[in-house]
C-alpha cells in the first residue's frame, strides 16, 4: 500500500538521516522574522545554526518579499514589547519599596535599610541600562541591523525568482481559490488574513493578494524542486495551523499533510519531503548536525510560538463580517486581541473587563470617535469613566483604537490633551493615574503605545 499511498507513511529514521545530510532546506517568513522575536542570545543561537547550514539554505521569493515587507513593523513590535516589559520592571520595583517603607523596618530596629534599598535600585538600574542598550542595538530600524546582515550572508544567491508576469499569479491564485473551496492547503485557513488591512499590494509591478500567499510559495518550492531535481527538502515554518500538519487528539503534529507529500511528490519529484516547525527543528539538530542549541534558545523559541498561537487565537475570537460598523469593528477586534469581553457601552465608549488583569476594566474607543467631537474629553471620556464609576467599576486603563495611518500624527496631541485635563481640572479625578495605550491596527501587527496620565 506504500507504494500506492506514500504520502501517508513516516519517513524512516534511513531516510530522515539522508534527508538531514543531504536535503535542501527551506525557510518561511515567519522563521525569518522570529529572529527579531527572540532574546539576542537566542537569536545569535538560530543563525548559528543557519550558517551551519549554508549552501543548503533556500527561500523562494514569497517568502523574501513578505519578510522585506514586514520586517520593520515586527522589529518596532518587539522593541515595544521590551520598552512595556523595562516599565513593568519599574513599577514593580516601586511598588517593592512601597511596601518595605509601609512596613517601617527602621522603627522596628532594622538597620541601614535605605542603604540597602538604594543598592537595589542602583543595581536595578544598572540591569536596566545594559538590557535597553542591548535591545537597542538589535532592534533599531534606523540603524545597522546585524540579523539583517547575518541573511544576507546565509541567503546570497539562495533566493528564488519572482513571477514572470501577472498571468502567472492570476493562475496561481485560480488554482488556490479552487483549492480553498474544498479546504485543501496550504493557505486556506489564511483566507481572512487580509481583515484590516489592504487585500492586495503590488510589488516590482505585480499585484499579490495576501491570502494566497501561502500557496504561491508552495507552488514556488515545488517549481524550484523540479527544476533542480532536488530529491529531499525540509521545510521549516512556525506555522502550525491544521492547513500545512496533520494533526491528532490533543493538537500533536504527525507531520505536514499527506496530501502535500504526496503533491511535492508527484509535481516537484521530491522522494523525502518532511516539515519542522522551528523548535523542532533545533532539537532535531542537535542529533542530526551536532549542532550546538541551548535549553534557553528552545525554550524562547517555544514562548515565541505560543505569543504567535494566542495572536492567532484571540484574533479568531471576533469574525468582522458580522458587525457593518468599522468603527465598532475595529474596538471590537482590538478587545478581542487582547483578551477583553464588554460588559456595557457609554456614548460609543466599550466598558470591558479583562480574562487576564484584576480588576482589569478598561475603556476602549475608536479615535474616530474622538475626532470628531471638538470637547471629546467632557463630553465623552470624562462622563464615560463616570458612568462606569457609578456601577462601581473602577478604570485603570484607556485605548484608543485606530486602524488609518493619518492619526500617528494626533497620538501625541490626544494625549497632551488628557494629560493637561488632568492637571488643569481639579473638578474630576477620573483620569488621574490612568493609562492611556493607543492601539494600532494598520500596518500588519497590531502596535500598543503606552502613555500614564498623572495630576502632578
Amino acid at each position: 500500500m506504500k507504494n500506492s499511498f506514500p504520502g501517508y507513511y513516516r519517513p524512516t529514521e534511513e531516510e530522515f538521516s539522508a534527508l538531514w545530510k543531504n536535503g535542501l532546506v527551506v525557510l518561511d517568513t515567519n522563521v525569518l522574522l522570529d529572529l527579531y522575536r527572540l532574546p539576542a542570545g537566542s537569536s545569535k543561537e538560530v543563525m548559528s545554526l543557519f550558517r551551519l547550514l549554508k549552501g543548503r539554505l533556500w527561500i523562494p521569493h514569497q517568502v523574501g518579499l513578505e519578510f522585506h515587507r514586514n520586517r520593520l513593523s515586527v522589529i518596532a513590535r518587539a522593541h515595544k514589547d521590551a520598552q512595556e516589559l523595562f516599565r513593568e520592571l519599574g513599577k514593580r520595583f516601586g511598588d517593592y519599596r512601597s511596601k518595605i517603607d509601609e512596613l517601617q523596618l527602621g522603627k522596628r530596629g532594622v538597620d541601614e535599610i535605605d542603604a540597602l534599598l538604594l543598592e537595589m535600585e542602583s543595581a536595578s538600574k544598572k540591569i536596566e541600562e545594559r538590557s535597553k542598550t542591548a535591545v537597542a542595538e538589535q532592534l533599531n530600524p534606523n540603524g545597522q541591523d546585524s540579523i539583517l546582515e547575518a541573511l544576507e550572508e546565509v541567503l546570497k544567491n539562495c533566493v528564488g525568482p519572482a513571477p514572470s508576469g501577472q498571468s502567472e499569479i492570476e493562475e496561481v491564485y485560480k488554482n488556490a481559490a479552487a483549492r480553498f473551496s474544498v479546504k485543501m492547503g496550504p493557505g486556506y485557513m489564511d483566507d481572512d488574513k487580509d481583515k484590516g488591512l489592504d487585500p492586495k499590494f503590488m510589488s516590482g509591478g505585480l499585484v499579490f493578494e495576501r491570502r494566497y500567499s501561502d500557496y504561491l510559495l508552495w507552488t514556488q518550492i515545488i517549481s524550484h524542486v523540479a527544476e533542480y531535481k532536488i530529491k529531499s527538502i525540509i521545510f521549516v515554518t512556525s506555522d502550525e495551523k491544521e492547513d500545512w500538519w496533520t494533526k491528532v487528539s490533543g493538537g500533536f503534529q504527525a507531520g505536514p499533510l499527506p496530501e502535500l507529500r504526496e503533491e511535492m511528490r508527484a509535481q516537484g519529484g521530491v522522494e523525502i519531503f518532511w516539515m519542522y516547525t522551528l523548535k523542532d527543528f533545533l532539537k532535531r539538530s542537535v542529533d542530526q548536525l551536532h549542532s550546538k542549541v541551548s535549553q534557553l534558545a528552545l525554550s524562547d523559541v517555544a514562548s515565541v510560538d505560543e505569543q504567535a498561537r494566542s495572536s492567532i487565537s484571540r484574533r479568531q475570537q471576533y469574525n468582522v463580517e458580522q458587525h457593518p460598523n468599522n468603527q465598532d469593528v475595529a474596538v471590537l477586534r482590538a478587545m478581542a486581541f487582547l483578551n477583553y469581553s464588554t460588559i456595557g457601552m457609554y456614548r460609543r465608549c466599550q466598558l470591558a473587563v479583562s480574562a487576564e488583569k484584576k480588576p482589569g476594566f478598561a475603556i476602549f474607543v475608536s479615535i474616530d470617535v474622538l475626532m470628531v467631537e471638538r470637547e471629546f474629553i467632557e463630553n465623552i471620556i470624562i462622563p464615560a469613566i463616570d458612568q462606569f464609576r457609578k456601577r462601581g467599576r473602577v478604570i485603570s486603563e484607556i485605548y484608543i483604537v485606530a486602524t488609518d495611518p493619518q492619526y500617528l500624527d494626533v497620538e501625541n496631541l490626544l494625549h497632551n490633551s488628557l494629560q493637561s485635563f488632568s492637571l488643569n481640572d481639579k473638578s474630576s479625578d477620573a483620569l488621574d493615574f490612568v493609562d492611556l495605550i493607543f492601539f494600532w491596527d494598520a500596518l500588519g501587527e497590531p502596535v500598543l503605545n503606552r502613555h500614564f496620565i498623572t495630576p502632578f
